[in-house]
């Protein structure tokens, strides 16, 4: 998952991306995972916020793809306790 202004550098050349800043790219994604039988699965991991841009197209995108779905949230808190 990438949008607008944060572009990733992997080791290896992901097989997909999603640019969350971008509503055509969740169509466009959904469509590629649901032509690829391989796939029977997706799974998402992110911190809350990260869809704040395209709320409704991170909806349709559950909706229109046709796999098995899993998200995971993972809220970050920073200690305050003495600080």
């Amino acid at each position: 998952m990438e949008t607008e202004d944060e572009h990733y550098q992997y080791e290896d050349d992901p097989e997909y991306r999603l640019n969350t800043s971008d509503a055509v790219s969740y169509l466009e994604l959904a469509v590629k995972i649901n032509k690829n039988n391989n796939i029977q699965l997706v799974m998402l991991q992110h911190e809350f916020g990260f869809f704040n841009e395209t709320p409704t197209d991170y909806c349709f995108f559950f909706k229109i793809q046709k796999k098995i779905s899993s998200l995971l949230f993972t809220p970050f808190y920073q200690n305050r306790i003495g600080n």
